[in-house]
Order: structure tokens, then sequence, then C-alpha cells
């Protein structure tokens, strides 16, 4: 279990954790659906079913993958919407994708969005954003970094009391993975 998960880290475990895998493939998806030359004439049947689906499923996140009693997978990456401006780029990609898939929406009058060929663009655009932080590896979170910024250590349960506190002699640390 994590030693030092307090009230703060309950805060945090609250806020939406998007894998990277599923979000690079979602993207990667949605710019393959608005290139092919059907999608202008069947928006609606194209898009909008997927809305409901697995494909935008990624664009809702999740839980922290990660709790007290369960420790950051050491296989997988992940971004937060609290953490830099994850939550900003996702919302902007959900909000162009809406207003691409319904443009009667673009009625509210949003700044540089006049028409449904501004709406695509501009979810090309946030497309294009994602897919580059993800790449630049910008505030991408791994076991190694969720551990450090929140100041957490792993320890097994076989080495606590039943007291509910670790044995000097048998507290392990288990150091972060180095990067390669």
């Amino acid at each position: 279990m994590y030693t030092g998960w307090s009230q703060r880290m309950q805060a945090i475990s609250r806020l939406r954790w998007y894998n990277v895998n599923d979000l690079t493939d979602c993207c990667h998806q949605l710019r393959t659906l608005l290139l092919s030359p059907e999608f202008l004439d069947n928006v609606a049947q194209d898009i909008r079913p997927l809305h409901q689906q697995h494909l935008l499923h990624s664009l809702q996140g999740g839980e922290c993958p990660a709790s007290h009693i369960q420790r950051f997978p050491v296989d997988a990456l992940y971004v937060c919407e609290g953490i830099g401006e994850w939550g900003l780029r996702i919302d902007r990609l959900q909000m162009t994708l809406h207003l691409t898939l319904f443009p009667e929406r673009l009625q509210r009058m949003y700044p540089n969005i006049q028409s449904p060929g501004d709406a695509e663009l501009t979810l090309f655009d946030a497309l294009h954003d994602i897919l580059e932080a993800i790449g630049g590896m910008v505030d991408v979170i791994d076991r190694r970094d969720f551990e450090e910024r929140y100041h957490l250590n792993w320890v097994t349960a076989s080495h606590q009391h039943p007291t509910g506190g670790s044995s000097s002699d048998h507290h392990h640390y288990y150091p972060p993975q180095q990067h390669h």
C-alpha cells in the first residue's frame, strides 16, 4: 500500500485520468474519419453513432489508476485533467467535436468558428495539440512521476505490523523505475 496517501490524495484521485494509449487511438480514429471522403456527406451516419460507443469513451476519462491499496501501473502512461493544460486540451477537443457533429450549435457564435468547415479545422488543431503534447511527453505521468509528484512510497502488505505501522526492519521502498 502507499504510505503518504492523505486527504489531499483523495481529492487528486477524484480528477479524471486518461490512458495515453486510449487517447492516442481515439485521436487517430477521429482524424481518419474526418479525412475520409464520405465524411462530408455522412456526418450523422459516420460519427454520431461513434459518439455513443467505445471510440469516444476514452474522452470521458476515468478514475485515478492508483489508490491507497493499488499501485500506479508500471506499464502505462496517463494524463490528468488537473495537471498542466490537459483539462483544457480535452475540453477543447470535445467542444469542437460537438460543433462538428452538431453544426446547429454554431448559432451560439463561437469566436473564430463561423462555419462547419471552421469547426472541422479547429478539431484538427485540437487533435494535433493533443498528439503533439503526447509526443513531447508534456505532463504525461508514469509510475515514477506519480509517486514523486505526490511523495508516495509503496510498501508491500506483508511488511506491515498488525497495528498498521511498518516494521523498521522490513520497510521496503521500491525506487521508481528509471526512464530509458
